[in-house]
């Protein structure tokens, strides 16, 4: 989540993000699932994902960080 929170930071909000519910049964190992879940629980995990994700970008401040070369801040 980092990496796209400062993917947000400095595009200054600009990121774009295509969320993904994949239906191949294969992909659910990918995270440590024996069984891929249904469509509702795909969905609901992506709705949580973005939440969370959503809300690190907005905790940051508009003025966090400072940025002026000449000054070397």
């Amino acid at each position: 989540m980092r990496r796209l929170a400062t993917i947000d930071h400095l595009s200054g909000g600009r990121a774009g993000w295509n969320i993904v519910t994949t239906r191949y049964a294969g992909a659910a190992g990918n995270f440590g699932l024996a069984a891929h879940p249904d469509p509702a629980d795909r969905y609901a995990r992506a709705e949580e994902f973005v939440d969370v994700v959503t809300r690190l970008w907005d905790s940051w401040d508009a003025n966090a960080v400072l940025s002026d070369q000449e000054k070397g801040i």
